[in-house]
């Protein structure tokens, strides 16, 4: 079951592409004009009260008309994430429980889960972190629950013993490529998927990656001073850029105008052209904003159009790669970034990736989170 009506009109569960979850669409394909308002009106006919929707965001809705019709959690086909891993089969909620009830629910039955699990739980995927965060919080106030642990906190009722997994452990690296130093977790697929998987669940690091997502996702655009100037701040708080330190060469506002100005940004950053990171890097000539710029065509590159074609660069990767490949120095990364050369840079941690035969998707950005994690 795939489909419903809602004003004598079909429609039917596809894949977003910007979020990979489930979306709304026409079954004749036309547009839909307010993809809100036709799942307001579902859930509505599904015993959803005003007050039920408080808070909730179209992407939110989408994904609650999904577990109603496809028995509790998003199939693949209409957007669980591309691990190969199946969501947690619990059975089918009733839409109009409450949040705090529904988390209570999932821990009397599976004892304790992390952030990451209760959010597949509940809305078939792990990218949702945000959205019950504020009701485990007040469970957790209230006493109702406990949090154990850190990176990630596992959770579970008052009162329960419960036995939290350890963390994974840091192990001597195998890169064939380089001798083996003690203290280095070893880059596999695996070990970049479960890292990855810790950095989204972290209370902080986590609830801001989706935080600039939501936001690019809602201004997508590079043709706007003002909107531009907003991401350009928001990227540079939570990634500490500290472009704050270079106010005497380039202001907030000049660095946006340098970006809206830029030639087909948008396209070429869709299609992964290297060269928009000199130009951003570049900015007024008076200064270098190398890392600054990777990250900004990372995040659009990766969390409006799902691709991977840029590998970020700052001071913790320009510090420790050297101790993954024994084939470069910190000075030679730093030349990459004086000659704003990051086609360079880009193409050798595309080489060493696929070197050590790592095929997990999004393996620049997992790799990127690796190696910051465990070295920040």
């Amino acid at each position: 079951m795939n489909k419903f009506i809602v004003d004598s009109i079909e429609y039917k569960m596809v894949r977003n592409p910007h979020t990979s979850g489930p979306m709304i669409a026409r079954v004749d394909g036309l547009q839909i004009d307010n993809r809100k308002e036709v799942c307001r009106k579902f859930l509505r006919m599904h015993g959803w009260t005003d007050e039920m929707f408080i808070g909730r965001i179209t992407n939110d809705l989408e994904r609650q008309i999904n577990k109603i019709i496809n028995g509790g959690h998003a199939p693949r086909e209409v957007g669980n994430p591309g691990t190969g891993k199946k969501p947690l089969l619990l059975k089918k909620l009733h839409p109009e429980m409450t949040q705090k009830d529904e988390i209570i629910l999932h821990l009397t039955e599976k004892e304790t889960m992390t952030h990451r699990e209760l959010s597949i739980a509940m809305y078939g995927d792990g990218v949702h972190l945000s959205n019950i965060y504020e009701s485990l919080q007040a469970l957790v106030r209230e006493g109702t629950i406990i949090r154990t642990g850190e990176r990630p906190a596992y959770y579970s009722l008052s009162g329960r013993e419960v036995t939290v997994p350890e963390k994974p452990t840091k192990v001597i690296a195998q890169n064939p490529n380089k001798k083996k130093k003690q203290g280095l977790m070893e880059i596999t697929n695996e070990n970049l998927d479960k890292i990855h998987e810790l950095v989204m669940e972290d209370e902080k690091y986590g609830r801001e990656y989706y935080l600039i997502s939501d936001a690019l996702k809602r201004f997508p655009k590079n043709n706007d001073v003002i909107v531009v100037a907003m991401k350009v701040a928001l990227i540079d708080v939570t990634n500490s850029t500290n472009l704050s330190r270079h106010r005497r060469n380039i202001s907030l506002v000049e660095l946006a105008e340098v970006i809206v100005n830029i030639h087909d940004i948008d396209e070429r950053i869709e299609r992964g052209d290297p060269t928009v990171v000199n130009e951003i890097a570049k900015a007024n000539g008076k200064i270098n904003l190398f890392s600054f710029a990777s990250k900004y065509c990372c995040y659009h590159n990766h969390n409006l159009y799902g691709k991977d074609d840029y590998a970020i660069l700052d001071t913790v990767l320009m510090k420790t790669m050297p101790q993954y490949f024994d084939d470069i120095t910190a000075s030679e990364i730093d030349r990459w970034r004086a000659k704003t050369d990051y086609k360079s840079y880009n193409d050798y941690i595309t080489r060493k990736l696929d070197e050590l035969k790592i095929t997990t998707k999004y393996r620049r950005r997992k790799f990127d989170h690796f190696v910051w994690y465990l070295n920040r």
